[in-house]
């Protein structure tokens, strides 16, 4: 009955023409979470069009649960028009959703989301975002892989042992880091990074452990506290370890054993709580057959390993990163809605990727500076990638295209290549994603879920 009255009031409402050409974007939801209204704007600042929303599940389409937006339009009061409870989505980095009740006659026939860009503030670059509270969610990726990472990460979110996470550059090691600590009972204590790389080996020591007034030339008077000090309560990640001089690395193994030290030029002995988690990509096993890497040290931090696999070990991942990092870059940017060719798409599932996600997300935000228009294309990627060698899955001949293609797929064997396949014949756009989705015989909102499932790596060893 309740659908039945939301349709009605939103076919025969007057405002109804209104909303459709107002620049808020607004979403219309039954109170089973089933899209009744999209407007233009909605459009626009998600990339979807009304076709591939109407009728469809929010939470298929958006990733946000009903019962989210349920609260969210409860605990939200009308005087405060859509400024109180604002909802924030992974899926849509820099966008924030505002829930309210839509009522008729007296009774809540339905929900109302108001979408706009989040604050410009917030999403300041690159440093600002890392510096948010990070979940496991933030993680992108669906691949076995991945989540296994993500499954043994969990388990030991509220331990006190110390975490080695290893992995390739780039892989996203200090997100991890965050997750683990965000998971974690000391989640309301600080979270304190350190990179052993990136400060000279004279000052680490200090930096690491503080120093007492007059402990060197140029100390500030009454000392400082140094990175444990400060991450009293919560935790230390020291990423790239494996580069930490030798003599440092004695001190750090009694901190470890021990949780005290002493500060540079100091003798009283401070006590600490400290949840380590350390990181490096170097191969530590050839440092210590080197001797410069300690066993003992090792030993010590390797307590819970955590291998984080290589981009090129999880391809079925690249297109929710593609996807999350197009939206995230153009917000930040101040661009339109960017879509990718089915060329660029080709070029960047068969590339090898050595720098991982961190080098993806550096190509992202190249081809959205680069090119102007909506569709990027080959000619927008850095230039040592526009020689990528890449996998056709052109079909035969375009005649009859829709009802050979539907023919042919029903006699393939493989789900992923039927979809690949019907999209490199119809086209990547929405409009060719509708006839593959049609060719396929499934729902276009089940074409969408199926392309985030798919494991590209199948079609590379194929081709």
């Amino acid at each position: 009955m309740s659908n039945d009255l939301a349709k009605m009031v939103l076919t025969q409402n007057p405002l109804t023409d209104v909303l459709l050409s107002t620049e808020q974007a607004i979403l219309i939801i039954n109170l089973q979470g089933k899209i009744l209204f999209v407007n233009r704007s909605t459009e626009q600042l998600l990339g979807l069009c009304v076709q591939e929303m109407l009728e469809e599940d929010i939470e298929e389409i958006l990733s946000i649960p009903l019962k989210v937006i349920q609260e969210a339009a409860n605990e939200s009061k009308l005087s405060e028009g859509i400024r109180s409870n604002p909802i924030t989505i992974d899926k849509y980095f820099g966008l924030e959703f505002f829930a309210q009740q839509l009522i008729a006659v007296g009774q809540t026939i339905g929900y109302v989301l108001f979408i706009r860009h989040a604050g410009r503030e917030k999403y300041n670059g690159q440093q600002a975002f890392e510096a948010n509270k990070v979940t496991f969610a933030s993680i992108i990726g669906t691949s076995t892989g991945l989540e296994k990472v993500k499954q043994l990460a969990k388990n030991v979110c509220c331990s006190d042992s110390t975490v080695f996470l290893r992995g390739e550059t780039g892989t996203g090691k200090e997100l991890f880091a965050r997750a683990i600590h965000f998971a974690s009972n000391r989640k309301k204590e600080p979270f304190v990074a350190v990179n052993c790389a990136a400060i000279p080996e004279n000052l680490l020591e200090s930096e690491l452990f503080g120093y007492e007034q007059g402990a060197f030339t140029g100390a500030l008077k009454g000392g400082k506290k140094g990175k444990f000090e400060l991450a009293n309560g919560g935790t230390l990640f020291l990423d790239e370890v494996g580069d930490m001089p030798l003599n440092l690395q004695v001190k750090l193994l009694r901190v470890l054993q021990d949780r005290e030290f002493e500060r540079v030029g100091g003798l009283n002995t401070v006590k600490v709580n400290v949840r380590v988690i350390a990181a490096t990509h170097q191969d530590l096993e050839k440092l210590m057959e080197a001797g410069k890497f300690r066993e003992d040290l090792f030993y010590r931090l390797n307590v819970i390993p955590i291998y984080i696999p290589p981009l090129r070990e999880r391809k079925e991942d690249i297109y929710l990163l593609l996807e999350h990092f197009l939206k995230k870059y153009t917000i930040l940017r101040g661009k339109p809605a960017k879509r990718l060719s089915a060329e660029v798409l080709n070029s960047l599932f068969n590339y090898h990727w050595p720098g991982n996600v961190r080098e993806l997300e550096n190509v992202v935000e190249y081809m959205v500076n680069m090119q102007p228009g909506e569709l990027i294309k080959k000619c927008s990627l850095p230039f040592y990638l526009q020689n990528c060698h890449y996998s056709s899955y052109s079909l035969e001949s375009r005649q009859s295209k829709e009802n050979k293609t539907a023919d042919r797929l029903k006699e393939s064997c493989g789900e992923s290549d039927k979809i690949i396949a019907a999209l490199n014949e119809f086209g990547w756009s929405t409009e060719g994603k509708k006839k593959a989705a049609n060719a396929l015989g499934i729902s276009l909102a089940t074409l969408y879920r199926k392309l985030q499932k798919i494991n590209f790596s199948q079609h590379e060893k194929s081709s």
